[in-house]
């Protein structure tokens, strides 16, 4: 058992060297009162009786928290070189398919190329979906969620319920460009007649309180519940 515990903690103290070496310096000079708050991990572990170190429990808690740290890591040197395959340094197959897909999103953001989604694997779906609404937004253009495969969600058991639609892509990006815009023919494109009001009220209010939308912002506002199966 020792063992297992040395070799966590050798790996726990990498990554409190990574991130104190890489981010406490740039929180510190932002905020000097941050730069003797520091505890190293040495000295909360010396202060643990040796019955709680020896135990499974502080064992199990160790491993979770030195993945939870390497995941971390792993998504902001993946963000920094904004390279997805940093990624696969993860070992758990979805902590890879999410780290990645972050990385991806952000490539469409600026390409706007949405094939860069195909390389996806588990997220591939979601990738596109996101992506799509995101544009559809920016370029003021709803056929840009035909690409989702999807057409509508039709049962309760649907997870999530409906933010991988092309149904739900067109509401939510109708909602925002009609916001923006403050014009209603945007709200006319909403599937739902709750939702077309509530549209055509937000934009009302907006007018009547001298209040404007962010614009080209992606605010998923809309989250209708889906339709039952027949």
């Amino acid at each position: 058992m020792w063992k297992k515990i040395l070799l966590l903690l050798a790996t726990t103290l990498l990554v409190v060297s990574c991130n104190k070496s890489e981010i406490q310096s740039e929180n510190n000079s932002a905020n000097p009162a941050l730069a003797n708050s520091w505890v190293s991990f040495d000295e909360v572990y010396s202060k643990i009786k040796a019955e709680y170190k020896e135990s499974t429990i502080m064992e199990n808690c160790l491993a979770n928290s030195v993945n939870m740290c390497l995941s971390q890591a792993v998504n902001e040197r993946a963000r920094t070189k904004n390279d997805e395959s940093v990624c696969d340094d993860l070992s758990d197959s979805m902590a890879v398919e999410f780290c990645k897909q972050g990385i991806i999103i952000s490539k469409v953001d600026k390409t706007w190329n949405i094939a860069l989604c195909d390389s996806l694997k588990q997220n591939k779906d979601n990738c596109i979906s996101q992506s799509a609404m995101s544009l559809a937004i920016k370029k003021k253009d709803l056929s840009i969620c035909d690409v989702i495969k999807t057409p509508k969600t039709n049962s309760w058991s649907a997870l999530p319920p409906m933010m991988s639609t092309k149904e739900n892509c067109i509401n939510q990006a109708s909602f925002n460009l009609a916001m923006a815009s403050q014009d209603d023919k945007y709200c006319d494109k909403i599937s739902t007649d709750s939702q077309k009001k509530m549209c055509k009220d937000s934009i009302a209010m907006q007018k009547n309180n001298g209040i404007k939308w962010p614009n080209a912002a992606w605010t998923p506002v809309l989250n209708p519940a889906p339709t039952p199966a027949n």
